[in-house]
């Protein structure tokens, strides 16, 4: 019997209209037992500064913690992610 081909799937990769940069300062995640599903919510902190004191000095006097995303996602993709992210760690600490 003949072995048969395979074709993979075209992919194009697009900004979708939403897409923005951000600063990311971090994250709170977990899993989802119920849906066997982890998430990911993305933080970035604002702080709030004030004059403080007679001579002036600015002093940070709260800091709003701000969640820009949440994510969610299957255990393959989060392990896909977690790989990708200690594969770029390394080679940012080998240029350091």
């Amino acid at each position: 019997m003949a072995e048969k081909k395979i074709e993979t799937a075209m992919i194009k990769t697009e900004l979708s209209p939403d897409f923005s940069v951000i600063h990311v300062d971090g994250v709170f995640g977990g899993i989802s037992t119920d849906q066997g599903t982890a998430w990911v919510q993305v933080f970035c902190d604002l702080p709030n500064s004030e004059v403080s004191g007679a001579n002036g000095d600015m002093a940070v006097t709260k800091i709003r913690r701000q969640i820009l995303v949440d994510m969610r996602m299957s255990t393959s993709t989060y392990r896909a992610i977690a790989k990708w992210m200690e594969e770029t760690v390394k080679k940012l600490d080998a240029i350091k």
